[in-house]
């Protein structure tokens, strides 16, 4: 936060020369946080080429194979007799529907060999092809973590799909056109609140993937008619169709602006509106800092950029 704050302060002072290596420098070291989105916006201004993000889209998994073993610090070693039968067991389960279990053996392994950066890659396109999408993200996440921070920018296409998967595609395509409403922005959204596990139960009671309370879901049902039960919020179709509607709500509450929908998703509308009473000369960026919650700031920042990136991936979007 602060390299981007004295990097603004230089680029507000035309001190180009500083505003533009510390601007870099944001972009490089985590392209796809939402200060490297922002970052990007002055850079494109001077026509900076780290302004330009082109994520890799293709989805060669042989290709992505090789460039892990091509930035493996170490060279992995061969899996041992009883990693390799935990690795049968974990795949074996997660095929079946015992992901949870499978996890157990699967993560084992992992802990026993950190260096192997292929191992998280090929048990996450496990869970992925068996529709276990919260485990396949999950590894995902695991993955990125384990590749040098120098080296994340050039990640093949098959590891971001990965990252930045659109499970429930054709729901959130669906839902997304009849509300008029950014499928990236919904899918933005779910992997943020539940990393697309549809039966994510929050500690206050948010069900499913995209984390709706009983008694909002109870609200929207009046909207939306039919039958309404707490437990129908566990199923995907439903979550994705009461979830979209909600954010064409406060959309249309809020004039169109992503920032302050997703502050009242995540906090109370009550609450967006006073922040925006409060900060509404403020520019975009100096706004979101001043959102008063920490953890509604962090999550505006975290769906911004996932729905940033998921633009990109579609072919939507360069700069925010």
């Amino acid at each position: 936060t602060a390299d981007f704050w004295l990097a603004k302060t230089h680029y507000a002072l035309h001190q180009l020369p500083q505003a533009v290596g510390e601007l870099g420098a944001i972009a490089r070291a985590g392209p796809t946080d939402y200060y490297a989105f922002r970052a990007r916006h002055p850079l494109s201004l001077l026509c900076d080429s780290l302004s330009h993000f082109s994520p890799d889209t293709s989805a060669n998994i042989d290709a992505a194979r090789r460039w892990l073993d091509s930035i493996t610090p170490l060279p992995a070693r061969t899996l041992l007799p009883p990693d390799s039968q935990d690795l049968v067991r974990g795949a074996f389960l997660v095929s079946i529907g015992y992901s949870r279990i499978g996890q157990y053996f699967i993560d084992n392994i992992m802990l026993r060999n950190p260096e192997n950066l292929g191992l998280p890659f090929d048990c996450a396109l496990t869970y992925a092809r068996c529709g276990q999408f919260f485990g396949a993200n999950r590894l995902a996440r695991k993955l990125v973590g384990r590749i040098p921070q120098q080296n994340r920018l050039q990640a093949p296409g098959a590891i971001t799909a990965l990252l930045y998967p659109s499970f429930y595609r054709a729901c959130v395509d669906s839902n997304a056109a009849r509300r008029k409403v950014s499928p990236a922005l919904v899918t933005a959204i779910i992997r943020q609140e539940s990393m697309f596990d549809p039966a994510a139960l929050s500690p206050v009671g948010a069900i499913g993937l995209m984390q709706i309370m009983p008694a909002t879901g109870a609200l929207l049902a009046r909207d939306l008619g039919g039958d309404f039960s707490p437990d129908s919020l566990y199923k995907a179709e439903f979550n994705i169709r009461y979830g979209t509607y909600y954010v064409q709500k406060l959309l249309d509450q809020f004039s169109g602006s992503a920032i302050l929908m997703l502050a009242s998703y995540n906090s109370g509308a009550n609450n967006a509106e006073q922040w925006y009473a409060l900060n509404k000369d403020d520019d975009e960026d100096m706004f979101v800092e001043n959102i008063a919650f920490n953890e509604t700031r962090d999550y505006v920042k975290k769906v911004l950029a996932n729905y940033w990136m998921y633009e990109i991936l579609e072919g939507q979007k360069t700069i925010p």
